[in-house]
């Protein structure tokens, strides 16, 4: 915001860029909205798949972008939810994998967490908790993959491995 609409629009477009080359031909990427983005992945070999597309988003976004002759850094939070084991409909995924954002949010820049059953209780609990979905058609539901990004955030996730990462 600072630089002006047309370097955050430039900027975000880069962000989509980077995470299009990161997820396979079956995946679908898509915005969410403001700085939001959300990937379907269908993949046989859950939660392997996960685990490698997150690192690979993390270190594909930690690379400075330059726009308009500024230099910036992009980090990601990811939450993940899986199906069937974190639900099976696409709005119940959706809310699954925003409540593994927030936590992942909490724990810090460039962190990834897998949804696990509790942390929607824990969520519910906060101040200012509301819930949010989205219907999504079209595609089969398996690992959906939740993340923002955000101009001066550092992505610090560990090569191989996400952090919270329990399948």
């Amino acid at each position: 915001d600072a630089l002006g609409h047309t370097v955050g629009d430039t900027l975000l477009k880069a962000v989509a860029g980077r995470l299009q080359s990161c997820v396979g031909e079956t995946d679908t990427l898509a915005r969410m909205g403001g700085d939001e983005f959300v990937i379907l992945q269908s993949s046989a070999t859950q939660p392997l798949e996960a685990t490698s597309l997150a690192t690979r988003i993390v270190e594909a976004l930690s690379a400075p972008f330059v726009v308009q002759e500024h230099q910036m850094v992009v980090g990601a939070s990811i939450g993940i939810a899986l199906s069937p084991h974190d639900g099976t409909e696409p709005e119940q995924l959706l809310k699954n994998a925003d409540i593994a954002l927030s936590r992942a949010k909490s724990e810090g820049r460039g962190t990834c967490r897998f949804f696990e059953k509790g942390m929607d209780v824990r969520m519910q609990a906060r101040p200012g908790w509301t819930k949010s979905a989205c219907l999504l058609s079209g595609h089969a539901w398996p690992p959906l993959f939740r993340h923002p990004v955000g101009g001066g955030m550092q992505s610090s996730c560990p090569r191989g491995s996400v952090p919270g990462g329990h399948r």
